[in-house]
C-alpha cells in the first residue's frame, strides 16, 4: 500500500473537564436573572432595554448548565432541593424539558416541589410558558390535563396558568378548551380559578356563569376574563356587552374590598399571598373601573396606601392628583407617591428640582419601601404649590392622554409598571388574539409589539 494512502487515526480533543464551581455559578446566577425579569413586573426604573440585558444573561447561563450536560441538571436540582424556590424551579424545569429524559426528569422535579407548591408554582408557570417553541412544553400540558385524575392539583393548576401565557394554533386550543368544562366544575377552587384565566383568554363566553362560583378568587378570575376579553374586543371594533362588562367589575369590585378588608388578619406567607392576589386583582379592576366613578375614592382610603396609589397608577385618572400629592406626606409611600404623580403628569421631578436631598445611607431611612430604591423623596410642598392639574376622567401617562402613537411609545419606551397599561389602551388588529404580557421574555415581547403595531 502506498504511504500517502494509509490511514493516520487523527486525535479527537477530549472534552473539557467541567468545573464544579462554575456550573453551580450558571445554576445560581441562572436563577438570579430569572427573578429579576419576574420582579421587574412592576418596577418603575426597568424597562425593555433592561429585560434585555436579564434575558441574554440568563441564556448565558441556561447554555452554560446544557453544555454541562448531567453535572448541570445536577447542579440545578440541587439548588431546587436547597432554596425551593420559584427561580430554581424555573431552571429545573426549563433544563428537563430540553433534556431526552425530560419526564424522568420532571418526575424528580415535582417531587421536590411538590412538597411546597405555593413556593414554586410560579417558576414552573413560567418555564412551561417560557420557549418560544412551545412543543416540548404542549406535550406534557397534554398529558396532564388529560388524566388529570392521577395529577396533582397544583400541576393542573400550574398546567392552566401556563396555557393562559401561550400563543396557541387554533387546533392545539380547541383541544384545551375541550377540557375547560371539567376544569371549571372541578371541586378545588385553585383549580376553578386557574382554569378561568385560561378561559379569559380563549374562550370566555364561559365565565359568566362563574361569576357565581362560591370562592371569591374564583369570582375574581372569572372577572378579570371577561374584562379582558372585552378589552380586547373593544379594541378590535366589537361591539361591547355593558351589562355583563359591569357585572364583571362588580364582582372584581367586591373581592377586592374583601380581601383587602381580611389583610389585617393575615400574616407570614398568608399575607404575601393575599397582598400578591391583591395586587394584581386591584391593577385589572383599575383598567376597567369606569371612569368618574364615586365609589372610586371609597376604594381608595380602603385600600393599603401602596396598593391605592398602585390603582391610581392604573386607572390613570388625573383627577387623583391631589389625593397623590397628599399621600407624599406618608414617608412610608412618600417616594412611590411621586413616582405615581410624576408617571400620570409627565414632570421630571428632579428636573425641575422638586425633590429632597438624598439622606445619608446611614440606616436611618427605615420608612423607605425596598421597592423603592432609586426613587427620591419628593417635597409635597412645592408640588401641591406648583399646582399642576390635568383634564379630569381621561386616562394620562407621561403627560398625554393615553391613546394612540403614545401609548404604542410608553408600551416601547416605558418602564414596566407602565407598559402593561399602554398595551390595554391599544386599538389592535383583530387576528391578535393573545393579550401583552410583561412576563413573557424580553424578546417575544419585542414580536408581539412588531405584530400587533406593524
Amino acid at each position: 500500500m502506498a504511504a500517502h494512502s494509509v490511514m493516520v487515526p487523527v486525535a479527537r480533543p477530549t472534552p473539557a473537564p467541567v468545573i464544579p464551581a462554575l456550573v453551580a455559578r450558571h445554576a445560581g446566577d441562572a436563577a438570579f436573572y430569572w427573578q429579576q425579569h419576574d420582579a421587574s413586573l412592576g418596577a418603575p426604573l426597568v424597562g425593555l432595554p433592561q429585560l434585555l440585558e436579564y434575558g441574554r444573561l440568563l441564556d448565558a447561563h441556561l447554555d452554560g448548565l446544557r453544555v454541562a450536560g448531567d453535572a448541570g441538571w445536577a447542579a440545578a436540582l440541587g439548588e431546587l432541593k436547597r432554596w425551593n424556590g420559584a427561580p430554581e424551579m424555573f431552571v429545573a424545569t426549563l433544563l428537563a424539558l430540553d433534556s431526552p429524559a425530560c419526564g424522568d426528569r420532571l418526575a424528580s422535579v415535582w417531587a421536590i416541589a411538590g412538597v411546597r407548591p405555593e413556593r414554586t408554582l410560579r417558576g414552573l408557570v413560567s418555564a412551561l410558558a417560557w420557549h418560544a417553541d412551545p412543543a416540548p412544553a404542549l406535550v406534557w400540558l397534554r398529558h396532564w390535563l388529560m388524566h388529570a385524575t392521577g395529577v396533582p392539583v397544583p400541576l393542573q393548576v400550574a398546567c392552566w396558568k401556563a396555557l393562559a401565557l401561550r400563543d396557541l394554533e387554533d387546533a392545539e386550543c380547541q383541544r384545551f378548551a375541550a377540557l375547560l368544562p371539567g376544569a371549571l366544575a372541578a371541586p378545588d377552587a385553585h383549580l376553578r380559578a386557574a382554569a378561568c384565566r385560561f378561559a379569559g383568554v380563549w374562550d370566555a363566553g364561559l365565565l359568566p356563569a362563574m361569576l357565581q362560583d362560591s370562592e371569591a378568587a374564583v369570582r375574581a378570575e372569572a372577572a378579570i376574563g371577561i374584562l379582558g376579553a372585552s378589552a380586547r374586543a373593544a379594541g378590535a371594533g366589537a361591539l361591547p356587552h355593558p351589562e355583563g362588562r359591569m357585572r364583571a367589575v362588580e364582582a372584581l369590585w367586591l373581592a377586592c374590598h374583601a380581601l383587602a378588608q381580611s389583610l389585617p388578619t393575615l400574616s407570614g406567607w398568608l399575607r404575601h399571598r393575599a397582598e400578591h392576589r391583591l395586587t394584581r386583582w386591584v391593577r385589572e379592576l383599575a383598567m376597567s373601573a369606569p371612569l368618574g366613578h364615586p365609589g372610586v375614592a371609597r376604594l381608595l382610603e380602603m385600600l393599603p396606601p401602596r396598593l391605592a396609589l398602585w390603582f391610581v397608577l392604573h386607572h390613570a385618572d388625573a383627577c387623583y392628583l391631589p389625593w397623590v400629592e397628599q399621600r407624599m406626606a406618608d414617608p412610608a409611600v412618600a417616594r412611590f407617591a411621586g413616582w405615581v404623580w410624576s408617571m400620570v403628569t409627565g414632570v421630571g421631578l428632579q428636573g425641575q428640582g422638586w425633590v429632597h436631598p438624598p439622606k445619608k445611607d446611614d440606616g436611618s431611612d427605615t420608612a423607605v419601601d425596598a421597592r423603592d430604591a432609586g426613587l427620591p423623596e419628593p417635597d409635597a410642598a412645592r408640588i401641591a404649590a406648583a399646582g399642576i392639574r390635568l383634564p379630569a376622567h381621561v386616562p394620562h401617562l407621561m403627560g398625554k392622554p393615553l391613546e394612540g402613537e403614545h401609548a404604542r411609545g410608553v408600551l416601547r419606551n416605558g418602564p414596566q409598571a407602565l407598559r402593561w397599561v399602554a398595551a390595554r389602551h391599544l386599538d389592535l388588529p383583530t387576528d391578535t388574539a393573545q393579550p401583552f404580557s410583561p412576563r413573557a421574555p424580553a424578546l417575544r415581547q419585542w414580536q408581539w409589539m412588531d405584530s400587533a403595531l406593524g
